[in-house]
């Protein structure tokens, strides 16, 4: 099987193709059908797109090798070997149809979803199954036509009856023998063989017979057997009747031949017929047959369905052959007369020729057709008629033009594109990988072994990490180094996804890679700067102290020795701004440490710690309108970093006293739980002034204030999130303007003993 091409996200948004697909498309989400396309809707016969997800839809669902798969079962098979070519049957309670199968892993933000694209083949697969089964119903047919003799004998009231009637009415050890091919059965025992439902008929014929008196009748007659096995056969018999000159009766005699076969194949085929019909219907295939003597053209009621409404059709299917021709795209008209000509002037017996054109229906829709031309001659090689089959392939010519585009932005991309076979050698390079690895585009890269181009880190990882995993779970990514045809080693990103067969079996490698050396140096360069950043505000708050205390010592010293009015009031604003210089450095202080700081865990007393921050803001304005109302259910103790927890929980207390209500009571809900996937959840919600929605997304930004009617440096909710994410945790909040705040915080356990 030829390694089919696979793109994902890095390459291309394949949203239009899926609209526009005329493949069924199916996406699937996990173990999930979600959506579909039109083309798969209109594929299981369903009414709407939100069908789909009816898992009651499919009934049975087989692979060429005869293996059940129920809907579940195979769509993990899907889900864990994306990327191939297979054959699949079905049979929803719509529809019955075959389809051809590959997949797509599409990935986009945080989401992977498989793209399954079945191509319906239905056409071929059953005239495929349906001609063999009739091939095989008339060889048997013809073999099992066997006829046998018989003759009445008037004196012993019996059936004289030749070996093979013995053979088919299976009572050997009954009947007498004559001589070697010749038995005796009384016709009072043959008759308790018939059926009785056909007792009657026998009786009858019988009757006619006897009655006859017309030399060399002929009587033909059907009736049924109970075979001593139990089985009920059909026979079907004819008699001969031969009388004297002077009328008497001579003899009668006939053959009895055994047609249970041929009326199981005829009704087996009358099925076949039907599966037939239906085939071909499923395939876009009809038939087409070209009248020279009258120019009319005798269309198969698909063909008449493919052109669409609005042409003059008559009864049975008939279509001047000029209005045929005024459907023919005008570019086209050429190869259509060339055809018709070439058909003509041949003088072959069994001239068959194909061609394949474009038609413009009356909609204007462009449909791309192809078609068989057979002659039809009289016994002095006149033609008398074309005829032929004709096929709508619009579906197959964009699915081949997708294709090329496909393949046209493999090729144009930057990224490394390459597949490789199971032993790791390379079986496909796209231009961007050619270029990096210096091999030509008319070098052929197939069975060249990786390792060869792979610097010793990337073997290594390769051969150890990457090829494991990805055989094991169909795909991994991450970072690795690779070498460059001139040696320069490059890092980049890389994905390698492995692709299997239905026995799970790897069936080969293809992998994506894209250079990231810019960005890792970018990186770089910005943590050096970070650092030196970190550095200088840390080097700068403590230098910063010494004058600030100064400055609030000096303070001190004015409040005892100044007793101007007026000069203490400037001084006391002084002092005020001094007091919130002195806060911001102590924050930028606190700020740098959360940065440095190595993580010790420990168990958390969490009434503790909250007790403690609330009892630090007694100070604060307001402080004794706000009521805590403290919870915390934890069925085991929660390890992490008490000083980080603790500046949490200080943030989230201040800001709660700070934004209540000037001289209202209010109260303040801390709750501290574990939710069902054992995260810590602590969660502080406060009935306070609220933040407006347009300004809620920047309140966790450095120096930003959302209320300029509170003291504060704009640093406390921005130092809450570095300590959150500093214990790789999430916070969000939700706030309404005058009914209050509530902040959410997530955070991650130790692994439960």
């Amino acid at each position: 099987m030829e390694p089919r091409i696979v793109t994902n996200d890095y390459l291309i948004d394949a949203s239009f193709f899926f609209e526009q697909s005329k493949d069924a498309i199916f996406i699937i989400d996990q173990h999930k059908l979600i959506d579909t396309n039109q083309a798969g809707v209109e594929l299981l016969g369903l009414k709407d797109r939100d069908d789909v997800a009816d898992d009651g839809v499919f009934k049975l669902i087989k692979d060429q090798k005869g293996n059940d798969f129920s809907l579940l079962s195979f769509i993990k098979q899907l889900n864990n070997y994306p990327h191939q070519n297979k054959v699949f049957q079905f049979i929803t309670r719509y529809a019955f149809f075959w389809v051809e199968i590959s997949n797509t892993i599409y990935e986009k933000d945080d989401q992977k979803l498989l793209f399954s694209i079945w191509r319906d083949i239905t056409e071929s697969k059953q005239l495929e199954i349906t001609f063999q089964s009739n091939e095989k119903k008339l060889n048997e047919a013809l073999r099992l036509a066997n006829c046998a003799t018989w003759e009445y004998d008037f004196e012993k009231d019996a059936f004289v009856i030749s070996k093979g009637m013995v053979d088919i009415i299976g009572v050997r050890h009954q009947c007498q023998i004559i001589d070697q091919d010749r038995y005796l059965v009384p016709i009072a025992q043959y008759k308790k063989l018939i059926h009785p439902d056909d007792h009657k008929v026998f009786n009858r014929t019988r009757k006619k017979i006897i009655n006859n008196e017309v030399d060399n009748y002929i009587d033909h007659t059907e009736y049924r057997i109970i075979h001593p096995d139990g089985q009920i056969r059909y026979l079907y018999a004819t008699t001969r009747v031969s009388l004297e000159k002077d009328g008497n009766l001579l003899k009668h005699h006939g053959t009895v031949q055994d047609v249970t076969e041929i009326h199981k194949i005829e009704g087996e085929l009358s099925k076949s017929r039907e599966q037939l019909s239906d085939a071909l219907t499923i395939a876009n295939l009809s038939t087409w047959e070209l009248d020279r003597t009258t120019d009319c053209m005798k269309m198969g009621e698909n063909f008449v369905k493919m052109l669409g409404e609005g042409l003059p059709v008559k009864k049975g299917n008939i279509i001047a052959v000029d209005d045929f021709i005024n459907l023919i795209h005008p570019d086209d008209l050429h190869t259509y007369y060339m055809a018709l000509d070439k058909a003509a002037k041949s003088r072959a017996k069994d001239y068959i020729d194909f061609i394949e054109y474009r038609i413009v229906r009356p909609d204007n829709e462009i449909r791309n057709i192809y078609i068989s031309i057979k002659v039809q001659k009289d016994d002095k090689g006149n033609h008398l008629r074309h005829f032929g089959t004709i096929q709508d392939i619009t579906p197959i010519r964009e699915a081949i033009a997708e294709k090329e585009r496909f393949g046209t932005i493999i090729e144009a991309t930057s990224d490394i594109v390459l597949m490789l076979d199971k032993q790791l050698n390379l079986i496909y390079l796209n231009q961007a990988a050619r270029d990096f690895y210096g091999f030509s585009p008319e070098d052929n890269v197939a069975g060249f072994p990786i390792k060869i181009l792979q610097s010793e880190h990337s073997q290594k990882l390769t051969r150890d990490h990457a090829i494991p995993l990805a055989a094991s779970q169909g795909i991994w990514s991450g970072e690795n180094v690779i070498q460059r045809y001139d040696k320069e080693l490059i890092t980049v990103s890389q994905v390698i996804i492995s692709h299997k067969g239905v026995d799970g079996e790897v069936e080969y490698y293809s992998s994506i890679i894209r250079d990231i050396s810019d960005q890792k140096q970018i990186e770089q360069d910005l943590k050096y700067k970070n650092k030196e950043l970190d550095t200088f505000v840390y080097k700068a708050s403590h230098d910063l102290r010494g004058p600030i205390a100064s400055l609030l010592g000096l303070y001190r010293i004015v409040e005892n020795e100044i007793t101007d009015e007026k000069s203490l009031e400037y001084f006391d604003l002084y002092n005020k701004q001094i007091t919130r210089l002195n806060d911001i450095i102590l924050t930028l202080i606190q700020l740098t440490k959360i940065k440095e700081v190595d993580i010790k865990r420990e168990e958390i007393d969490f009434k503790d710690v909250v007790n403690s921050c609330i009892n630090s803001f007694t100070n604060l304005p307001n402080f004794e309108n706000v009521r805590f109302n403290i919870s915390v259910d934890l069925e085991w103790p929660f390890i992490s970093d008490r000083g980080l927890i603790t500046t949490i929980l200080q943030n989230l207390v201040e800001n709660a006293i700070k934004y209540s209500k000037p001289g209202q009571l209010s109260d303040v809900e801390v709750a501290i739980k574990r939710n069902l996937n054992d995260d810590l959840l602590i969660k502080v919600e406060d009935h306070g002034i609220g933040i407006e929605k347009n300004i809620q997304g920047e309140v966790f930004n450095m120096f930003f204030r959302a209320n300029d009617q509170v003291i504060g440096s704009g640093l406390g909710l921005y130092i809450l999130k570095n300590a959150v994410e500093k214990l790789n945790g999430k916070v969000s909040l939700y706030s309404k303007v005058n009914e209050g705040t509530t902040f959410s915080i997530k955070l991650k356990d130790e692994p439960r003993p």
